[in-house]
């Protein structure tokens, strides 16, 4: 049997607030899961995202897309401070 998906990535990432988490969350959306995110959890401040991909070039694009979502939400989040 083949694995359906050959690379894994688990991030954690803290953000100051549980609505700046949430914020996270909702930027990343469905269309986030269509190109490889298998599971993503909010609790509390902490995003916890699960990434699976097939190809090696695939994981590290979803990877930086999750960075630099979650960039603009801390961004976002120090401007309102």
């Amino acid at each position: 049997m083949v694995e359906k998906y050959k690379h894994r990535c688990e991030l954690r990432l803290s953000f100051n607030s549980s609505e700046s988490a949430e914020s996270f969350s909702k930027s990343m959306n469905a269309s986030m899961k269509n190109r490889g995110i298998s599971d993503f959890n909010v609790d509390n401040n902490i995003a916890v995202i699960n990434i699976n991909t097939r190809d090696i070039v695939a994981l590290r694009a979803l990877i930086n897309s999750t960075l630099r979502v979650a960039s603009v939400v801390e961004s976002l989040d120090k401007e309102n401070l």
